[in-house]
């Protein structure tokens, strides 16, 4: 993750006062305070401000603000780098390079969402690996979008999340990140995640793609330029009317990469000689037997939901009752698969 700028906390100190240190220093960039109620976006160019953004309240008055500044060359708009710019995901492309508050390893991830939910946490919470990286959104407590990177391959929403936490559980070196964000900000990310496209628009709020990076846009003006290469076209993505809510999958840690054998049951359902794949054809259809073809060829269920373009959520069901019908049993973690 990408070092940050000077940030901290002002303490005792307000705005204002904060703002009169950076300008004694002459300093040239963008200044962010944060409070609960609203934050500013402050360009400074050598000390003088330029331009100022906010969304709230003016926080300037406020005590016990989190504030980061960030050094560039002086214009009009607030900027910051991109978190994460070589991603192949303009998720984590738009996401501003913040100072985030590293979680202890020991965190259960599912007692850690427990705990967000209850806060009513909004912000977003990131995970880092020697290969992959993930971002979970949260507005209110909700969480509302998920995207895991893992060697140039995305998996986004429920499969995400249970990529997560593969990845949190299996590697070691496994990193816990926890960042409040004002919730104008995760609703616009939750926006470009969707997808859906936007009219421009005077009024305009939400994300918009450009040449220069990510502009988060309140009411057709710039709170905030994410610096970052544009891959794909130039689009606006609006806030989303409502946000979705996703919760982790419920299935044991490591189920997705079980392996099932075929009994002998099993594998007259894929004899077209025997009555059983008579009944097995009408139960199951073609779907039912590609799925008893792919585990009969020893792959992974995640393996098999790949191959037949189905969503891990979506094929529990057809293992459970391919199970229930004594079709297929699963291996043993040290069992090998069979030989064909």
């Amino acid at each position: 993750m990408r070092q940050r700028d000077l940030h901290g906390e002002s303490g005792a100190l307000v705005g204002h006062e904060l703002l009169a240190g950076f300008a004694l220093l002459g300093c040239s960039g963008t200044l962010l305070l944060e409070h609960e109620s609203g934050l500013a976006l402050i360009v400074l160019a050598e000390g003088a401000v330029r331009a100022q953004q906010r969304l709230g309240p003016d926080v300037l008055g406020q005590a016990g603000l989190r504030f980061q500044f960030n050094q560039h060359a002086p214009d009009q708009t607030p900027r910051l780098p991109s978190c994460f710019p070589t991603s192949v995901a303009p998720l984590l492309r738009a996401l501003p390079a913040l100072n985030m508050t590293r979680l202890l390893r020991l965190t259960d991830l599912q007692t850690l969402l427990g705990q967000l939910r209850e806060d009513a946490f909004s912000g977003l919470l990131l995970l880092e690996t020697l290969g992959a990286r993930g971002l979970a959104l949260f507005a209110g407590g909700k969480l509302a979008a998920a995207l895991l990177e893992e060697d140039g391959f995305l998996r986004e929403r429920t499969e995400a999340l249970r990529a997560l936490r593969r990845a949190y559980v299996g590697a070691p070196e496994a990193q816990l990140w926890l960042r409040p964000l004002e919730t104008f900000f995760v609703a616009s990310l939750v926006g470009l995640a969707s997808g859906t496209r936007a009219r421009a628009s005077e009024s305009f709020s939400g994300l918009e793609a450009g040449d220069q990076g990510y502009r988060y846009l309140h009411e057709g003006r710039t709170l905030l330029l994410v610096e970052a290469e544009l891959r794909g076209a130039f689009a606006r993505y609006a806030l989303p009317e409502t946000l979705p809510e996703l919760s982790l999958p419920d299935e044991p840690p490591g189920w997705e990469e079980r392996r099932f054998m075929l009994t002998l049951r099993g594998r007259d359902a894929l004899n077209p000689m025997t009555e059983v794949a008579l009944e097995f054809q009408r139960t199951f259809g073609r779907t039912g037997r590609q799925l008893l073809e792919g585990l009969d060829r020893g792959v992974s269920v995640e393996g098999v939901a790949q191959l037949l373009t189905l969503e891990l959520t979506e094929l529990r069901p057809w293992i459970g009752k391919l199970e229930q019908e004594g079709l297929v049993r699963p291996l043993q973690p040290e069992a090998r698969s069979p030989t064909r």
